[in-house]
């Protein structure tokens, strides 16, 4: 799984106050749900 914290600047570019709000992102890429479904190790 991807994860980390939001660059402060990427919150900016979008219109939300990064004094007031931070973000965390995370994901989970098709290869990683495709292993699990078919139980590739």
């Amino acid at each position: 799984l991807g994860c980390g914290m939001v660059d402060p600047n990427v919150l900016d570019a979008c219109g939300i106050d990064s004094k007031i709000y931070s973000g965390f992102a995370l994901g989970m890429g098709v290869e990683r749900i495709a292993n699990l479904k078919y139980r590739v190790n």
